[in-house]
Formats: C-alpha cells, structure tokens, sequence
C-alpha cells in the first residue's frame, strides 16, 4: 500500500453536542474541565489552522481522560478522537510506548466488546486508521499489530 486512508472530515457539532449530553447525565467534567472542553473543540474544528493552533496539557488530560468513559458512552469521544488524531500536536499522545499503547489498548478493548455499537466499532477503526498520520503512532501499531490484527478480525 502506498497511501495511507485517514478519515479526517472535520465536524465538531455532533460529538461536542453529545459528549455534552452525556456529561449532563453523568458529570464526568466539572465547570473547569468544561471550559477546556469548549477550547479543545475550538482547536479542532478548523482544520485550515492546525498548524497554527497547539493543544494545550490540559486539553490532552481531558482527552485522555474523556477516553475512559465507558463503552456504552465513549462514542461520541472516539469521533472527537479521530479529529485530534489529525492535529500535529497529538502526536504528544504516543511519543511514549506505554502511553501510545494504552490508547490503542481502547480502541481494541471497544472492538473486543459485546456492548459495543455499531458506531462505536467504526469510530475506533477510523481512530485506528488515523493513528498511522504519525510516526510515533506507527511504531505502537506495529508492536501491538498481533492484538490490534485479532479485534479487528
């Protein structure tokens, strides 16, 4: 294969608007993480300015953290996800294997799930897809290449 297939559309509204909902019901952000929230969604819908724009500590613990809601809910976040997978600046998120490998370990333990959606087995094999936009995000693939190979068969 000699390019690569990324899903880089770029549409906010949606996951913003349900991530929001769900934080309603569930109060995972509090007023601080919120306003972050509204900054990292900011950042990422103006994909023009991404080479302009940074993603702030912050905003990367929140992702992180957003990445561990459960199964049932993380939908919304795997899409939120695949666009800041497409930002220069979340190549952050697997400069370490370990850290690299634990947000891979999510997109495969949503393959691996039996509550896992429809939509939420195709946001993480576009997550997944998008994962190979970095160098760093290549290497944690190709050395979990034999788990990521088997959730996704």
């Amino acid at each position: 294969m000699r390019t690569y297939l990324y899903y880089d559309a770029v549409k906010i509204d949606g996951p913003k608007k349900k991530i929001l909902e769900f934080n309603e019901a569930d109060k995972f952000m509090d007023d601080k993480d919120l306003k972050v929230f509204d900054g990292l969604c900011d950042v990422l819908s103006n994909k023009e300015k991404f080479f302009t724009t940074k993603i702030s500590d912050y905003q990367d613990k929140l992702m992180e953290k957003l990445l561990e809601l459960p199964v049932d809910k993380i939908f919304p976040v795997l899409d939120l996800y695949r666009i800041f997978l497409t930002h220069p600046d979340a190549t952050c998120h697997f400069k370490k294997y370990e850290d690299g490998k634990s947000r891979i370990w999510v997109f495969v333990s949503c393959l691996n799930s039996k509550n896992a959606t429809d939509p939420t087995i195709m946001l993480s094999l576009r997550c997944l897809c998008n994962i190979f936009k970095d160098m760093n995000g290549q290497f944690c693939l190709r050395e979990m290449r034999e788990r990521v190979m088997e959730a996704v068969a």
